[in-house]
């Protein structure tokens, strides 16, 4: 509503519900919002990459879905929990508050929100044909179902890239051993 009323040229909003704190508050989000807006801008300007429908496309990598290594995550994250080595943003979930932001500047969306108590991931992030990917990538997720058929409800593969859901609970078996790319994997367990 300030932004409506600043827009329309208003000098201030009546309204008992927009007390000082409020107003305070709005600015400091808004503030914390154009911080991580610049914070995924200043990685940007370097890629040499293209923007396709929204989505960064190029970049210093094989996988055209893959971290880029450039450190967005890094200066947003109010908790210093995240480093990057070997061009690869790694977040320390002893130090990880939660926030949002890193996930919020991450240009190819690598960085998700994800429920700390789950323990078994995907790690890719590919959409391309299991062939396809095999090109640039060892360890990329090639859509053969095999986590599927072992963890029925648990995992379901999309196209071709396996897909965790969280609200489902993961059967113990052979769904992660058996992986042949090794990309469905348990951590902190």
């Amino acid at each position: 509503r300030i932004r409506e009323a600043r827009e329309q040229g208003l000098d201030r909003v009546e309204d008992d519900a927009l007390g000082p704190d409020r107003v305070h508050r709005e600015a400091e989000a808004d503030e914390q919002a154009l911080e991580v807006v610049l914070a995924g801008l200043l990685d940007l300007a370097p890629l040499h990459a293209h923007v396709v429908d929204g989505e960064v496309a190029g970049g210093d990598k094989a996988c055209p879905f893959g971290c880029l290594g450039y450190g967005s995550c890094v200066r947003v994250c109010p908790e210093g929990a995240i480093t990057v080595e070997d061009g690869i943003a790694h977040v320390d979930p002893s130090r990880c508050i939660g926030c949002g932001r890193c996930a919020a500047v991450c240009p190819r969306r690598v960085i998700e929100m994800l429920p700390a108590s789950r323990k078994v991931h995907v790690f890719c992030k590919s959409a391309d044909k299991g062939a396809v990917k095999r090109k640039y990538c060892s360890a990329g997720c090639i859509g053969c179902r095999v986590c599927e058929r072992e963890a029925p409800g648990a995992v379901k593969v999309e196209g071709f890239l396996a897909r965790v859901n969280y609200d489902a609970p993961f059967p113990s078996g052979t769904a992660i051993d058996d992986c042949p790319v090794k990309c469905l994997r348990s951590i902190g367990s």
